[in-house]
């Protein structure tokens, strides 16, 4: 059977680490400046790609950031002034196309973090985070089954992809923290109490 799941784990650190050495830091500095200077900030995604964007909108608000999840009852509306950041790997969602037309549409400003440069959504935004690169393929089967030769990534499904999303967003909040000042005062500060 081949590797326990400790010895998988080091290699898809590995992975992660491949991963994100194809990331572009002007594209993350971009990604910060785009953040200090808005009003308000909404949060998009689906699937995997949406579970790595919340971990991102957590610390946003941890770090006394107005953020808001698209699709939560109590999310406002979004305007001009405000950004909505998107989390799609393909570029291409149609459910976080129309996020991203909607949000055009009322003047807002959009950064989409995607291993798609060339995406539609990627077109339209104001900015764009590369995450990936050409040497992470999906898949370690065909429709046969397992096939070794094509075992290009430990990880199924491309989950190596939004696991390096979290990653490095996580990282733009500790530069935004260094940006601001902040100390870890304020995380707990505004940490949920009521668990």
């Amino acid at each position: 059977m081949g590797l326990n799941a400790v010895s998988y784990s080091i290699e898809a650190v590995d992975e992660i680490r491949e991963v994100l050495k194809g990331a572009d830091p002007a594209q993350t500095e971009k990604l910060e400046s785009e953040v200090l200077k808005a009003k308000k900030i909404l949060v998009g995604g689906a699937g995997r790609s949406l579970l790595s964007m919340k971990f991102f909108a957590m610390r946003l608000m941890q770090f006394g950031f107005p953020t808001y999840l698209v699709g939560e009852v109590c999310t406002p509306s979004i305007r001009e002034g405000d950004l909505l950041i998107l989390g799609s790997i393909s570029g291409s969602t149609p459910v976080i196309l129309a996020m991203a037309q909607k949000a055009k549409a009322a003047g807002a400003r959009i950064a989409v973090i995607t291993m798609n440069e060339q995406g539609t959504i990627s077109q339209m935004a104001d900015c764009v985070v590369k995450v990936g690169n050409d040497m992470i393929r999906e898949g370690a089967g065909d429709p046969d089954g397992w096939n070794g030769e094509e075992f290009n990534s430990i990880r199924p499904s491309g989950n190596i992809l939004e696991i390096a999303m979290a990653v490095l967003l996580d990282c733009v909040i500790c530069r935004l923290m260094a940006k601001t000042r902040q100390a870890l005062d304020v995380l707990s500060r505004n940490h949920a109490n009521l668990e």
